[in-house]
This record gives structure tokens, C-alpha cells and sequence, in this order.
């Protein structure tokens, strides 16, 4: 086949590399058969049969050395920058606070996966404090015990504040009353399963891979000290865990303390055994601001979380299960949610929601 004048090759070696174009994207574009481009200074520089000016096209900065397997790029302007892969188990989220917009966070459970939709191999707790009575056993949805701790009179009523949603359905624990003191404090306790002498039973042993716990609480005291507020699963409901070790109770969950007139603080994370425990500062302020908080359970320990931004952030480092204060893999433990005073005066902490769950749940024998 002859060619034609439009077959023969435009530019020169000396310009650069020819490159063919595909004809077809536009009539214009159909008459143009090769483009020199040359790198310099970190530019492409293109140059057309019709145009000899250089044409610059910038190139972007994209992070390619020495990358990790799992690696992602993500826009940010007109760069690109890297983030590496996350935790085993955790998801990619948005964050306007991360140099990225995105950030890798622990999963906060559900979704469409085969076997999360087994009930026999899911875990569901969750109450919300939508029913109202005063009848023992039959508090909130799941129908929880209630019990006094000490002697005394203790404070135990639903609560309705706010107008919205999210407050629909609140429970008021409360303690303090004569012969209250630092080491005996006196308040109520609800919980779920049998109270006897050995402990609480529908819980045994450590609980396993990707179960979670946690509380959305605030402590609706005017006065921020003499009171103690633990929740979480627990091996007695009645026995304080005092931070000096003196009581003997063993659990997972979470705890803010002051049995004198210094202000409670920041929540704690605890795992006890016995009198033996370990605990994780939380990093938010025990006050009358809601915080949602509670802790995941991995292959290795637990890691204690908190709701932030709507998502669950982990905090502090995680404690193994090889930890002494760890409740070992025999204990009984329950749902648990506790306030205390150690004052005369009454002393209260508010409970919205309450949640223990899982997917994908290998159960015991």
C-alpha cells in the first residue's frame, strides 16, 4: 500500500521518543500520527507536529520506593500520598484529621459476611433502657437484676433527658448514704445471670477473638469525687474492686475511682484477677459529658477503645493474655453495671446504652 503524507514519521531523534497516537478520539487528533515528548526537571515536555513550542505537563510526586506490601495511594491535591496497611482485622476510614482523609480503624462489627449472619455464631447484648419498671429482673429490655451493694439507701430510677433520639432511654445508678465510708462504699448494681456465693454465671473464661464490649456512660453527679462506677463482665456483682487490691473480684471492663475528696479523673480501663489488676487511662475525663468507651478482645489480649468522630479508636497499649491480672480461663463472668458513693451524699453515674457482641463467634463445647 503507497503511503501517504500523513504515514510518514514527525520529529526528530534529536527531539525525543516517538510515539505513536491512536487515531479516532477526535477528527483533530485523527491527523496527528506521532508526539516527541522529553522529560526535564521533573516535567513532561510535548511537542506536536502542528506546535514546535514545548507543551509542559507537570509530573506527580507518586511515592514508589521501597514499598510495603498492602501499600495504598490516596489524592491529596495534585500529589499523592502513601498509607500503609493496617491492623489485621481493621477498616479503612475517613478522617478529616488524618494527613491522608483516611485512617485504618478497628472494626465496629456487623456487616454482610456468611457466617456473621449464624446466629449460633454471634453474640448479641445490647440494651438501650427503653423499658420502664421497677420490678427486680425485668430493667431495660434484657431484664436485669438489680441488687443494693452494702446497706443503706441507693438511687436506681430511668431516666428521660434531652429530646432527642439518642436519649431516649437512660438509667440513673446511684450510691452514698449514711455509714458510706473510702473503704465501704454503698450503691446499686444491675446485672444479668444467677447471683450466688461461687459468682455470676453465663460467661465462662476469657472471652475470645473479635468479641466487644462497650458502655456509652457519664457520671451525673454534681460532685466528682467519693464514688466508684464499674461496668464491663464481672465475676461478682456486689464485691467492689477497689484500686488498692483489697477486694477479690475478677472481670474485664471499665472503672473510675475516688474514695476521697480528690476528683475521679480520667476512666480506666481494668482486667483484675482476684485482687491483681492491670489498668490502661483512657485518655477522657470521667464528667457530665457522654463517652462511649470499652474494649475489643484480639488473638493476643485486650485492647481498650473509645468512640471518637464515629469511629472506634484504640488507646493505650494492649494487655496479653498471658498478663497475671488477666481473669484466667476458668472464671465466671456476667454483664455487670455498678455505682457507688463513699459519701453521705448521694452520688450518681447515667447509663444510655450498654453492648456486648461479636461475629463470627467460635463457641465453646
Amino acid at each position: 500500500m503507497p503511503r501517504t503524507d500523513d504515514d510518514r514519521p514527525r520529529g526528530s531523534a534529536a527531539e525525543g521518543l516517538a510515539v505513536p497516537v491512536l487515531s479516532g478520539l477526535a477528527r483533530r487528533l485523527a491527523r496527528v500520527a506521532t508526539l516527541a515528548i522529553r522529560a526535564r526537571d521533573g516535567r513532561l515536555l510535548l511537542r506536536t507536529p502542528s506546535s514546535r513550542a514545548d507543551q509542559t505537563m507537570e509530573i506527580p510526586t507518586v511515592p514508589l520506593s521501597a514499598p510495603t506490601l498492602g501499600d495504598l495511594l490516596v489524592a491529596k491535591g495534585r500529589a499523592w500520598i502513601r498509607v500503609s496497611p493496617g491492623s489485621d482485622g481493621y477498616v479503612l476510614t475517613a478522617s478529616s484529621s488524618a494527613a491522608a482523609g483516611v485512617t485504618w480503624a478497628a472494626s465496629s462489627g456487623g456487616g454482610g459476611g456468611g457466617s456473621s449472619l449464624d446466629p449460633f455464631g454471634r453474640l448479641w447484648v445490647v440494651e438501650d433502657w427503653i423499658g420502664r419498671t421497677t420490678e427486680d429482673g425485668e430493667w431495660g429490655m434484657l431484664g436485669w437484676s438489680s441488687t443494693a451493694i452494702s446497706s443503706g439507701t441507693q438511687s436506681l430510677q430511668p431516666v428521660s433527658t434531652g429530646t432527642g433520639w439518642r436519649e431516649a432511654g437512660v438509667m440513673r445508678l446511684g450510691g452514698g448514704s449514711s455509714g458510706a465510708s473510702a473503704s465501704n462504699p454503698r450503691g446499686r448494681v444491675h446485672y444479668l445471670g444467677e447471683d450466688n456465693a461461687s459468682g455470676i454465671t453465663p460467661l465462662y473464661g476469657q472471652p475470645g477473638e473479635g468479641v466487644y464490649f462497650a458502655c456509652k456512660v457519664r457520671i451525673s453527679s454534681s460532685t466528682l469525687n467519693q464514688q466508684t462506677v464499674w461496668t464491663g463482665v464481672w465475676e461478682k456483682s456486689k464485691t467492689w474492686p477497689d484500686p488498692s487490691g483489697v477486694n477479690s473480684n475478677s472481670g474485664i471492663g471499665v472503672r473510675v475511682s475516688s474514695n476521697s475528696a480528690t476528683t475521679l479523673g480520667n476512666w480506666l480501663g481494668v482486667v483484675r484477677n482476684g485482687s491483681t489488676e492491670t489498668t490502661v487511662d483512657l485518655g477522657v475525663l470521667a464528667d457530665a459529658n457522654w463517652q462511649t468507651i470499652g474494649w475489643r478482645a484480639t488473638a493476643s489480649g485486650i485492647q481498650f477503645i473509645v468512640r471518637s468522630s464515629g469511629a472506634w479508636v484504640d488507646t493505650g497499649g494492649e494487655i496479653p493474655w498471658a498478663n497475671s491480672a488477666m481473669p484466667s480461663t476458668s472464671t465466671e463472668l456476667a454483664p455487670v453495671i455498678a455505682a457507688t458513693g463513699h459519701s453521705i451524699s448521694a452520688r450518681t453515674a447515667d447509663f444510655d446504652t450498654w453492648a456486648l457482641w461479636a461475629d463470627d463467634l467460635e463457641r465453646g463445647a
